[in-house]
């Protein structure tokens, strides 16, 4: 893995802001089944590795930038169903 750039640094989100956006997400998903869902529509992401990272993702215990992205991607589309 190469070092980031001090540029590529500043564009990073901080983790208490990508935290702050999986509270507002978690808001707006339903109670149970988050896990299955963001897998039905991203199969990439149905390793034992990713899963995990997804319930610490969802448990605020990790943060990951394209986990919290397709997260609110599914929140938009789960509202726009409704």
């Amino acid at each position: 893995m190469k070092k980031m750039t001090l540029k590529e640094k500043e564009k990073t989100p901080l983790s208490g802001d990508l935290k702050t956006r999986v509270l507002a997400v978690k808001a707006k998903l339903p109670k149970s089944g988050i896990t299955s869902l963001l897998i039905f529509k991203h199969p990439e992401l149905n390793t034992v590795k990713k899963r995990s990272l997804i319930n610490n993702v969802l448990q605020l215990r990790q943060t990951d930038e394209d986990i919290t992205l397709k997260l609110e991607t599914l929140a938009l589309k789960l509202e726009a169903s409704k």
